[in-house]
C-alpha cells in the first residue's frame, strides 16, 4: 500500500510530488494512507481535496471539502468558502 514504510510526514511529501508531475492516482493513494490520528491527517485532507477536483472527481472533493469546512478546528477551514463550494457543486450536477 501507498505510504507504508513512510513516516506520514513523508507520504504527504511524496502525494504532493504526484500531485505536482500530475499523477493524480498516486498522489490519491499517498494522501488517503495518512492515518487519522496523524499531525499531517489535516493537510493530507487538504491536498486530497485539491487533487480530487484537479482529477475531476467533484463528489469526492466536495464530501471532503464540506467536511473541512464544518469543523471548525481545521486549519485548512477558510480555504473552502461557501461560494467556492457552490461553484464546485456546479461543476458536479454537469
Amino acid at each position: 500500500a501507498a505510504g507504508q514504510n513512510l513516516s506520514s510526514k513523508d507520504s504527504l511529501l511524496v502525494g504532493l510530488s504526484y500531485l505536482k508531475t500530475n499523477k493524480l492516482t498516486e498522489a490519491i493513494n499517498f494522501f488517503k494512507s495518512i492515518s487519522v490520528q496523524n499531525p499531517t491527517k489535516q493537510d493530507a485532507e487538504f491536498y486530497l481535496a485539491m487533487t480530487y477536483l484537479k482529477n475531476k472527481n467533484y463528489s469526492e472533493a466536495l464530501t471532503l471539502m464540506e467536511q473541512i469546512r464544518s469543523n471548525s478546528n481545521h486549519v485548512y477551514r477558510n480555504q473552502f468558502s461557501e461560494d467556492y463550494i457552490n461553484k464546485v457543486k456546479k461543476l458536479n450536477s454537469k
